[in-house]
């Protein structure tokens, strides 16, 4: 693993330092030109890194014409240095984002389920609500059999058509969402609640962007691929 990587004429010796870096560019909603050309270098990227705000997510991301870009995809791959391992778990790790992201696309069922199921049913607010999958049809179990039928790679919309004639949900709030998921997790069936538990964030991790090799295996996903 490298000990440094360089973006224009900065060094950084951590990712995490790489990281704020990025995110202070991207969050500034203003890429100069110098740091767009450092940028395009990094991503591996022919099109100019702009800064654009995403209306629905409400956040900031570094797009290069098209296509949104993947910060921490792009920082693990920098500092894993070609190692061929760590390169493939980086990418699994990116293609299980990436589907997680699809269920949040206009004309998924999670949109219309929030639009027709507009209030937790849990404790009934209709504030910060989010779609929770069922307990028979969990997104990692979806996934994961989705990945052992399709050995070869991910494809985007097979993804996401065989997700949807799967899926089905029930609308929480973020509060409750956090304590069902810590429910699952734990194996407790009581409804004592702790501030300290666990969220399965339904906010996606972002896509990848880049240029990736084909997934030779992607059924081992590891679905802990760092958002931006």
């Amino acid at each position: 693993m490298l000990s440094k990587i360089i973006i224009g004429n900065r060094t950084f010796l951590t990712k995490k330092s790489t990281k704020m870096f990025l995110r202070d560019i991207r969050n500034s909603g203003f890429v100069s030109e110098s740091d767009s050309g450092a940028l395009q270098t990094f991503f591996n990227v022919s099109d100019p890194v702009e800064s654009r705000y995403n209306v629905e997510m409400h956040q900031h991301e570094l797009w290069s014409g098209d296509r949104r870009l993947s910060t921490q995809n792009a920082i693990d791959v920098a500092f894993a240095d070609d190692d061929p391992t760590e390169i493939a778990r980086i990418f699994r790790a990116a293609a299980c984002a990436k589907a997680r992201n699809a269920v949040f696309w206009a004309g998924s069922k999670r949109r219309a389920h929030l639009a027709a199921h507009p209030m937790c049913v849990h404790c009934g607010t209709d504030e910060k609500l989010e779609a929770d999958h069922l307990e028979h049809c969990q997104f990692i179990d979806l996934w994961n059999a989705y990945s052992k039928e399709n050995p070869n790679g991910y494809d985007e919309t097979g993804w996401f058509e065989y997700h949807e004639s799967r899926v089905e949900y029930q609308t929480l709030c973020r509060f409750c969402h956090r304590e069902e998921t810590r429910r699952r997790y734990n194996g407790d069936s009581s409804s004592e609640t702790d501030d300290s538990a666990v969220e399965e964030s339904p906010q996606s991790l972002h896509a990848l962007t880049q240029n990736s090799p084909p997934h030779d295996s992607i059924s081992s996903c590891a679905c802990a691929a760092a958002a931006m």
